[in-house]
């Protein structure tokens, strides 16, 4: 597949920066609510293997309180996968660093459950979404559960976001768009606090979510409207044949 400038710049933008917040990563996602994901613990048991795309700092794996046989983070970012490793070494836990690109380490049809909690919506074109999409199809077992977090931006506490950054857009001269956002990422919340790097973001539509999950061959179970985040949530219909 042939990536645009753009989504190379991006990428490389998102891998330098969640590098540098890696020592002061949070221990959850600071949106995180534990309750909006008390589902997938009967998703498992001892013999299941999860694949978390996008891992972080690994701290979801805590989430499971080794309630499973193996759990695979995955990340762009080399420091905080070197976070995880000794924040949340176990003899059943297991981190890599992974490239934007390609195939994900793993054989077909390996994993019983996959989460990625605040990735997709930081991916730049849908031809890279689908691309990420049919990835975690492939290596998901056929009818296993796939849970995928983004930040909801259609709710009323995200709109002094979006007039925010569609204002900044005005008065640099740049046209505003709905659906992009540069958005700082900041030692601290709501805090005067230093920009560390900006992030890009992509405001999906639930019907976005569904659209793109369907077209990776991933059944609709349905789209959870948590406090922040839009949780999609679908099963993998067939065995990859491709």
């Amino acid at each position: 597949m042939v990536h645009s400038e753009k989504t190379k710049k991006i990428l490389r933008g998102l891998e330098k920066g969640y590098d540098k917040v890696a020592h002061i990563f949070p221990e959850k996602n600071r949106y995180f609510r534990w309750e909006d994901f008390g589902f997938l613990l009967k998703e498992i048991d001892e013999k299941s293997r999860i694949l978390d795309f996008g891992c972080g700092n690994g701290y979801f794996s805590n989430f499971f309180k080794d309630r499973y046989f193996q759990y695979h983070g995955v990340d762009i970012a080399n420091k905080l996968i070197g976070s995880a490793k000794k924040k949340y070494a176990a003899k059943n836990n297991f981190f890599k660093k992974i490239s934007p690109y390609g195939r994900l380490p793993y054989e077909n049809s390996l994993f019983d459950l996959a989460l990625s909690v605040g990735v997709f919506h930081h991916f730049p074109s849908p031809e890279y979404s689908l691309n990420r999409a049919l990835e975690l199809n492939r290596v998901l077992k056929k009818n296993s559960l796939l849970a995928v977090s983004v930040f909801n931006f259609w709710r009323p506490r995200s709109w002094k976001i979006i007039l925010g950054e569609n204002l900044k857009k005005i008065r640099e001269g740049r046209l505003p768009k709905i659906k992009e956002y540069s958005i700082p990422y900041q030692a601290a919340l709501n805090s005067p606090s230093p920009v560390i790097f900006y992030r890009y973001f992509n405001a999906f539509t639930p019907k976005e979510l569904r659209d793109l999950f369907a077209a990776a061959g991933f059944a609709h179970v349905k789209t959870i409207k948590a406090r922040n985040d839009l949780i999609f949530l679908g099963r993998k219909k067939a065995e990859w044949n491709k």
